[in-house]
């Protein structure tokens, strides 16, 4: 567990940083990776320890050294001060929130800001100050927002087992590897040197074949033109000519020029590769099973129902036994809705019995009522006896609510 809260933290974090990072950094601040990091480790130490208050707190203190790095500036001095009174309030009110929804929002909106803030940033030219810390943090943000949405995915009995959370922390290893490896000015030269032979390699030559063979057909048509006894208007010549010319000078700049191509060319073509890249990661890294044991045994048992399609097709005939299951089941769910439940597409009846008990509705009676009620919608399985003991069900549901 303490791994989950490590990742939410990091998510909380790296979302502040992507964005805040990048002014720091025109500011002359140098220290943000180092200081997201050490917040981070500290905060996920204060997770471990939150059953105690005092010790919760007194973990956080190192936070505090940050301000004695050599050579630190007012820039890495303010950034720093936002995440230090989120971490010490949140230790101090004993909040430590690990939930699946509250995470796929911060993902969702943090995906579509942040997207749009880069984007016109690389485009102006800001490539140099987003790489060094904003983009980094960039990475940190989404990889381990996906971690702890896939992880928050199982029960509590599987992502906690041990095998479980060392496949993520080896991931959250990593991929910080991969972040302080990009924010290096050495790897970004690498990176667009790469991009430039890769053009001066392929995209050069093609464009060249392609505007070569354009004024070949060219020539083509003015030789049918001319079986015809037509001949091309002086326009044409022109245009001809012009072609020729800068396929000229487009061969004679692949033979001389080692790397003079747009850097902004560069950097679309490069943000749209990572892009497309991450997303086919995320989409892979969201549906491995990698780190995952079967349970066994645990929670609510569940059996194989044989399923009739032909009756399941058809609505329940009216006053049937499944009709009537079927209708006390939805009494108990605007029972549930009333008490202040809560009930989303998504929400299985599994989901609406966990939170049945928030809201002082009997449990076991509850418990027993949706068993009659799955047997009835999915199997078409009910008689008079489960009918009348499902309205018993809701009465004494309903009984000691008042």
């Amino acid at each position: 567990m303490v791994i989950v809260h490590g990742l939410r933290i990091l998510t909380d974090l790296a979302f502040y940083y992507a964005f805040a990072s990048y002014l720091s950094v025109c500011f002359g601040g140098r220290y943000a990776m180092i200081g997201m990091l050490v917040q981070a480790a500290c905060f996920t130490l204060s997770a471990a320890l939150r059953e105690k208050p005092r010790l919760r707190l007194a973990v956080l203190l190192p936070v505090m050294l940050l301000w004695l790095l050599p050579g630190i500036g007012v820039a890495d001095s303010v950034l720093f001060l936002g995440p230090a009174i989120y971490l010490v309030w949140q230790a101090w009110k004993g909040k430590y929130p690990v939930e699946w929804n509250r995470q796929v929002e911060l993902f969702s909106v943090f995906l579509k800001v942040y997207t749009c803030v880069a984007a016109f940033l690389l485009l102006s030219g800001m490539l140099k100050p987003l790489s060094a810390a904003s983009l980094p943090c960039a990475l940190i943000m989404l990889v381990c927002s996906v971690l702890l949405m896939r992880t928050l995915r199982h029960e509590p009995e599987t992502y906690c087992q041990r095998r479980y959370q060392l496949v993520n922390l080896v991931s959250v290893a990593v991929v910080t590897a991969v972040a302080a490896l990009i924010s290096t000015e050495a790897f970004l030269k690498s990176c667009l040197a790469a991009l430039g032979s890769l053009y001066n390699t392929l995209v050069l030559p093609l464009l060249m074949l392609l505007l070569t063979a354009f004024v070949y057909l060219l020539r083509g048509v003015a030789w049918l033109l001319t079986l015809l006894n037509l001949k091309l208007p002086e326009e044409s010549e022109k245009i001809e000519l012009d072609l020729m010319s800068a396929a000229d000078i487009l061969g004679q700049e692949v033979a001389i020029q080692e790397w003079d191509v747009g850097k902004e060319v560069l950097i679309v073509l490069l943000t749209i590769l990572g892009a497309v890249a991450l997303y086919f990661f995320f989409r892979w890294m969201s549906r491995l099973g990698w780190g995952e044991e079967k349970v066994a045994a645990v929670g609510e048992k569940r059996g194989v129902v044989d399923a009739v399609p032909e009756k399941a097709e058809k609505p329940p005939r009216f006053g049937s036994p499944v009709q009537r299951v079927r209708a006390q089941y939805r009494k108990f769910l605007k029972l549930y809705l009333a008490e202040g439940g809560g009930m989303e597409k998504f929400h299985t009846s599994l989901d609406i019995q966990k939170e049945a008990g928030k809201f002082r509705l009997n449990a076991e009676a509850s418990g027993e009522l949706r068993e009659i009620y799955i047997r009835a919608r999915y199997a078409d399985d009910a008689d008079a006896r489960d009918a009348a003991r499902a309205r018993e069900l809701y009465s004494a549901i309903k009984k000691e609510k008042k």
